[in-house]
């Protein structure tokens, strides 16, 4: 993304969907095994912002 294309995304973006997507990721931190890879991080990750 470019700075010019900075406004228009964060105009378009879900402010609620946000919200929600950040206060669940501590559970679904804790849901992750002992020593968690980091692709299961990022995958954990990506699966929140679906």
């Amino acid at each position: 993304m470019t700075l010019d294309e900075l406004p228009a995304a964060l105009a378009a973006a879900g402010r609620a969907k946000d919200a929600a997507v950040r206060d669940s990721l501590p559970e679904r931190f804790a849901a992750l095994p002992a020593n968690p890879t980091v692709g299961g991080v990022v995958e954990m990750n990506r699966a929140a912002h679906r």
